[in-house]
């Protein structure tokens, strides 16, 4: 396993009355990718800055390698940040913006200028070193903010929402330029983001933060499939939550009184019968059929919107009691006229692909 590179203890920033950090604590492995994702406010960017320090902690600790940095100014920590609007020299070219760093660590003129062409050669834009940065596009702006920090060779990367200005489909390759680094490099990326398909498509672990807070750390699958709490799935998204009450309990699965009916559920070892709980029942595990087959969870529904996306449908399904499910599923699977409004189905799903959170 590799060692703890990065700790968080107990972090708090308060702006006067205002708190956007609190009681922040978790630890980063040597070249782990973790990223780090909430709604607007959540205080991930905060969270960032400080590791920056840019923002210093009102209490708590950060430590590099078990050595207390909060007292050290940016230019003395070895975690350059790559900003969401780039932070790029526009008096500057190209070259002369990657060799910035290099200039301020003393490094003379002949070597800074090859480091800087060797990473313009890295990120595939060795073609535009004389270029004014004011003539890029955002991906080509992109690459050059990103050899600029990878120029001093640090070992920890720091990312602000770095694509979020970008077209979504120079946003999937620069995903996808971001993991072959990460994996080329071996370098720590601390990433943040409130897109939940970049932190689940690059990151190794996922934190989930909310007003200051950290709500679930986790592998993307795991926090995607077993949300911790109701904030969690709503914020994830693509799951149906089914506020309801534990009547029976049979084995491993509990009969639980909902808005939609009873609805059979993967009993939990925290929440009793007669307790409220809520029903957790992913959107791509819900099948949709003609008939009823007596198996599992059946529920009658019928057809009120439909979105496509890709290769995938989101249905939207009003139930006989005016209840409301989501349904995603394989486009080829609703192909040939299925998918009109107002076609009814029994939406069906087994016990054990739902769970239950406490209400």
């Amino acid at each position: 396993m590799a060692p703890t590179m990065l700790e968080l203890d107990r972090l708090e920033k308060r702006f006067g009355n205002a708190i956007a950090v609190a009681d922040v604590s978790f630890s980063i492995l040597k070249g782990e990718f973790v990223a780090v994702m909430g709604p607007s406010g959540c205080g991930k960017t905060t969270t960032l800055r400080m590791i920056a320090g840019l923002d210093k902690p009102t209490s708590g600790e950060i430590r590099l390698w078990g050595r207390r940095l909060n007292e050290d100014e940016p230019w003395e920590r070895d975690t350059p940040l790559v900003w969401q609007s780039y932070a790029l020299f526009p008096f500057l070219s190209v070259r002369k913006n990657v060799e910035f760093g290099l200039k301020q660590r003393g490094l003379p003129a002949g070597p800074r200028r090859a480091k800087a062409d060797e990473w313009l050669a890295r990120l595939g834009i060795a073609d535009l070193a004389d270029r004014a940065v004011d003539r890029l596009s955002g991906g080509q702006r992109q690459r050059v903010a990103l050899a600029r920090a990878l120029a001093i060779e640090p070992e920890m990367l720091l990312l602000d929402e770095p694509l979020s200005s970008l077209d979504p489909h120079l946003r999937v390759r620069m995903q996808a330029e971001l993991v072959r680094l990460h994996r080329e490099l071996k370098i720590t990326f601390v990433y943040i983001t409130h897109h939940q398909s970049e932190a689940f498509a690059m990151a190794d672990r996922v934190v989930i933060m909310n007003e200051g807070r950290v709500q679930q750390i986790g592998a993307p699958q795991e926090i995607f499939r077993r949300p911790l709490n109701r904030l969690v799935a709503e914020f994830i998204g693509g799951n149906n939550i089914l506020p309801g009450k534990i009547v029976e309990t049979k084995a491993a699965t509990v009969r639980v009184s909902t808005a939609l009916g009873d609805v059979w559920a993967t009993a939990s070892p925290e929440i009793d019968s007669g307790e409220a709980a809520l029903v957790i029942v992913a959107a791509d595990r819900i099948e949709l059929d003609s008939a009823a087959r007596g198996e599992g969870n059946e529920i009658p529904a019928r057809v009120i919107t439909v979105e496509f996306v890709g290769a995938t449908v989101t249905v939207f399904l009003e139930t006989n009691d005016g209840g409301e499910l989501r349904v995603q599923r394989p486009l080829h699977e609703m192909e040939g006229g299925k998918l009109q409004v107002g076609r009814s189905f029994i939406a069906r799903w087994p016990a054990e692909h739902g769970f239950l959170l406490a209400a």
